[in-house]
C-alpha cells in the first residue's frame, strides 16, 4: 500500500494533512478541487460539492477499475 492508503486506513490525520492538505481557508472560500474533501479534512465544509464528488469517483474508477476519466464522464 502507499503511504496515503496507509494513512487513510489508520486514520492518521497528521499524515493526511501532510500528503493531501486542505487548500481552502474557510467555508466562504472553498474549492471544488480541494483534495482534502476526499478524507473529510477540508475546512470549506463537511460535504462534497457535486463536481468534487464526481472527481473523487472518477479517480476511484481510474485507479481501481482501469476506467479513463473520459470514459467515466461519458
Amino acid at each position: 500500500m502507499s503511504r496515503l492508503e496507509d494513512a487513510i486506513w489508520a486514520g492518521d490525520v497528521d499524515t493526511l494533512n501532510e500528503l493531501v492538505p486542505c487548500i481552502c481557508c474557510c467555508a466562504e472560500h472553498t474549492f471544488d478541487h480541494c483534495r482534502a474533501r476526499a478524507w473529510g479534512g477540508c475546512r470549506g465544509g463537511d460535504e462534497l460539492t457535486p463536481h468534487a464528488e464526481a472527481e473523487v469517483w472518477a479517480a476511484h474508477y481510474a485507479k481501481f477499475h482501469s476506467m479513463s476519466r473520459e470514459e467515466f464522464f461519458r
